[in-house]
């Protein structure tokens, strides 16, 4: 656990540290409010994202309600909610590749977990994530002299490792039925769709 946190504290100064591969030539501030289209995937999904750029940096955050997912075990129901932050560097914006960006994840989750034939059985734990990912912003009518130049699309995956998923107890009472987590490493990914409502 120690040398996760090192490796994301590195992580971290690394990616807001690097100018020797490009230059800083727009230093501009945009504020923007996203939403992650997957969320809507389930029955009552939905998500909020406050976004601030400076220059190449980025910073998100985000509340997620993710309910109803599907589970590895048959005849249980998932519900989570999870607050996430993001941080990420955009690459040089003088770059062919100025759109793509990388950076790291932190998120906490609140799960609920429900068995279909045992409503009264619920199990709740939380649990932390982190991980890297990397994104693209898209912005398809940057060139239009409206109010849509202020849309974007932003494609983004990664992966999360789960802290501690090997030491919560994931079993239901009544029924004896155990929930595990199958890995400790979770594949995560988006596609946001955000409008800038300030930029200087």
């Amino acid at each position: 656990m120690k040398n996760l946190k090192n490796i994301f504290l590195v992580l971290t100064i690394s990616l807001f540290s690097i100018n020797s591969f490009a230059q800083e030539n727009d230093k501009k501030l945009s504020i923007s409010l996203q939403t992650d289209l997957l969320a809507y995937t389930t029955p009552n999904g939905w998500s909020a994202w406050g976004v601030a750029k400076y220059s190449q940096n980025k910073l998100a955050l985000a509340f997620v309600n993710y309910p109803n997912r599907s589970t590895d075990v048959e005849g249980v129901q998932e519900n989570m909610q999870f607050i996430r932050m993001q941080l990420s560097r955009h690459l040089n914006p003088t770059s062919k590749l100025n759109g793509f960006f990388y950076g790291i994840n932190i998120e906490h989750h609140w799960r609920e977990l429900l068995e279909e034939n045992n409503p009264n059985e619920i199990l709740n734990d939380t649990h932390m994530e982190g991980g890297i990912f990397i994104g693209y912003e898209w912005h398809p009518w940057k060139k239009k002299d409206n109010a849509l130049q202020n849309l974007s699309i932003t494609p983004w995956l990664g992966a999360n490792y789960v802290f501690g998923s090997g030491t919560q107890e994931r079993v239901f009472e009544n029924t004896g039925t155990v929930y595990d987590i199958t890995s400790s490493i979770r594949q995560t990914f988006g596609i946001n769709i955000g409008y800038t409502f300030f930029k200087n």
